[in-house]
């Protein structure tokens, strides 16, 4: 019974090293598809591509995977004799190229439309220059982007019916600009309707008032 485990125990240890010796399945296509991106890679950089010693590269990008360049081939020596095996590995790893390929287009495509507004958006707001904006659009990318700055409105348009003004949506720019104002105004037009009355004259100021007006005749 002894010897019966002890038999079952290098068994077992023996077909986990032959196991060892190769790649399994389910990591080849990964380390295929890096492979070729990296290769790719190396070729559009034309100083790459001088300097590069592939089998280095292909050396490190393997082993990152945890395996050896022994392990990588006798595992792609292996595959040789079973076609229909490898052309799986390969499809599978052309799929994970072309998914990396399309999540690096919409990074790249992300990015440029990033800094299309920005620039835009820099171009209108950093023209501090000009009083009024005729393109509506332009007046309100500055207010949104700029609260602080205020337009300083010295010009009205005659065609007021087809150029309105646009109404400033930042919260910050009705604060920086237009709380001083606001009160203030608001206050004065509330006492002014309350004592709207003509004020009476004092009867020594109607006196002199009409004297002056007699000598003037």
């Amino acid at each position: 019974m002894k010897h019966l485990k002890t038999t079952i125990l290098a068994l077992l240890l023996f077909l986990s090293s032959c196991t060892q010796e190769y790649i399994p399945d389910g990591k080849m296509p990964e380390i295929l598809a890096e492979i070729y991106i990296v290769d790719r890679y190396i070729i559009a950089d034309y100083t790459l591509a001088l300097k590069a010693d592939t089998s280095r590269i292909y050396e490190s990008v393997i082993s990152e995977h945890g395996y050896s360049t022994g392990q990588f081939i006798k595992t792609f020596e292996r595959h040789l004799t079973r076609p229909s095996k490898l052309k799986q590995l390969y499809e599978k790893a052309l799929d994970l190229v072309i998914e990396e390929q399309e999540l690096v287009k919409r990074m790249i495509e992300s990015k440029q439309r990033k800094d299309i507004f920005a620039n835009s958006l820099r171009k209108v707001s950093s023209d501090t220059n000009r009083l009024i904006f005729p393109d509506c659009r332009n007046r309100a990318i500055r207010w949104l982007s700029r609260p602080n700055t205020n337009p300083g409105w010295k010009f009205t348009y005659n065609d007021s019916l087809n150029n309105l003004f646009q109404t400033p949506a930042g919260i910050g720019w009705w604060s920086s600009n237009l709380r001083k104002d606001i009160p203030r105004y608001y206050y004065i037009m509330k006492d002014y309707e309350k004592n709207s009355r003509t004020i009476p004259l004092s009867r020594k100021f109607s006196r002199t008032l009409e004297k002056r007006v007699a000598g003037a005749r």
